[in-house]
C-alpha cells in the first residue's frame, strides 16, 4: 500500500507534475475504500475498468435531482447537480443552500427515475387518469338517471292528482 505522499513522489518519478489539488483527486479515484491508502488491489481494479466507468458513465447529469455525501462524511443529503466536472466528479447544489464542489460520483446517487421507473409512473397516472374519467362518468349516468326517476315521480303524482280531481 502506499499514502498520498508516496503516491506524490511515484508521479514526480515518472515526471508527472500535478497540483496538490489534483494529486488529491487522483488519489481518491484510485482509493476505492477511502482508508487514505492505494493498495494493489485498487491500483489493479482501476486500472481494468473500461475507460467509461471511470467517469458517470452517463448515469449522472447536470441539473438531476441527488443526494450526495457531503463533504464525505456518512449521511445523504438532497440537492442537485449544478456541474459536471468530466473527470468524475460534480459540483452539488444542496437543498439546505450549501454548495459543494468536486464530489465523486461514487458519493453521489441519483434520485431520479429510470428510464423504465418514469415509464412505469407515467402508465400509472395515465391509469389513474383514466379510471378517474370512468368514475366521473359512470357519477354523471347515476345523476341522470336518479333525475329521470325524480321526473317520472313527478308525473305520476301529477297524473295522480288529476285522476283524484275528475
Amino acid at each position: 500500500q502506499i499514502d498520498r505522499r508516496e503516491f506524490r513522489r511515484m508521479l514526480e518519478k515518472l515526471d508527472i507534475r500535478l497540483s496538490s489539488r489534483d494529486v488529491s483527486k487522483l488519489m481518491y479515484k484510485f482509493d476505492a475504500d477511502g482508508d487514505g491508502m492505494i493498495s494493489y488491489r485498487e491500483f489493479v481494479d482501476f486500472i481494468d475498468k473500461p475507460t467509461s466507468s471511470r467517469s458517470s458513465g452517463g448515469k449522472l447529469r447536470e441539473g438531476d435531482k441527488v443526494e450526495a455525501r457531503y463533504r464525505g462524511k456518512s449521511r445523504f443529503y438532497p440537492g442537485r447537480i449544478r456541474r459536471d466536472n468530466r473527470d468524475g466528479t460534480f459540483d452539488i447544489d444542496y437543498d439546505d443552500g450549501e454548495k459543494e464542489r468536486g464530489v465523486h460520483a461514487a458519493l453521489i446517487k441519483s434520485t431520479e427515475p429510470t428510464p423504465a421507473q418514469a415509464q412505469a409512473q407515467r402508465r400509472a397516472a395515465a391509469e389513474a387518469e383514466a379510471a378517474a374519467e370512468a368514475e366521473a362518468a359512470a357519477e354523471a349516468e347515476a345523476r341522470a338517471q336518479a333525475q329521470a326517476a325524480e321526473r317520472e315521480a313527478e308525473a305520476a303524482k301529477a297524473a295522480a292528482a288529476a285522476a283524484a280531481a275528475a
